[in-house]
């Protein structure tokens, strides 16, 4: 209903086999959604529980660890032409010791804006971060940070029918080394670079 709030929590059980070994496990967690505020909706939930490490070295077997999520959103419309949402996700995975061991951290976060010009015309601008951290002798996975800046402009006729303009550039932790690649601190290399232009038309019969 308008501007409504609720808030869920939940408990649920699993059974898993996986590289025939039994795992049971549990999931606490919480959901917040609210719309009180006519140009402010926000989003957040968060689970934790008993989370099975798939991608383990060779050297290892894959276990059961201690994990948890956060999510957020949050969306503002100061104008009716304008809409921006903030989105942030953390995904961590320990081991399940008396001293924990960290396996990996996983930060997400995507910056959103849409505007719109007229009915057929509007903009819209996404900035993605990808942080993993992880740590090597637990997980098979590698340390990673992603950035990507992507702008489309769209003119839509009508549902099926429009002409699209983009540009998306994506920056990782790598530099190029004579016959190497290495994983630096920061992602300041360009691995993929896309302009574009795209006509859809929708034929009615």
């Amino acid at each position: 209903m308008a501007r409504s709030t609720y808030l869920g929590v939940y408990h649920n059980e699993f059974f898993e086999r996986f590289q025939n070994i039994n795992f049971r496990r549990y999931d606490n967690g919480f959901g917040f959604h609210s719309e009180h505020f006519k140009r402010v909706t926000v989003d957040a939930g968060y689970s934790k529980g008993g989370r099975i490490n798939y991608d383990v070295p060779s050297q290892i077997k894959a276990f059961l660890g201690a994990g948890d999520e956060w999510q957020a959103t949050l969306t503002l419309r100061p104008i009716s032409r304008l809409k921006l949402d903030e989105i942030y996700y953390l995904t961590r995975l320990y081991t399940a010791s008396a001293r924990p061991e960290a396996v990996f951290i996983n930060h997400l976060a995507r910056s959103r804006a849409t505007y719109q010009f007229t009915r057929e015309l509007s903009l819209r601008l996404i900035l993605d971060y990808n942080g993993v951290l992880q740590n090597p002798t637990l997980i098979n996975i590698p340390r990673q940070k992603h950035i990507t800046g992507d702008v489309l402009l769209t003119y839509l006729l009508h549902p099926g029918t429009a002409f699209y303009i983009g540009y998306t550039d994506r920056l990782e932790n790598l530099a190029l080394f004579p016959g190497q690649v290495n994983r630096i601190a920061f992602p300041f290399t360009t691995t993929a670079l896309q302009f574009f232009t795209k006509i859809s038309y929708q034929l009615r019969f």
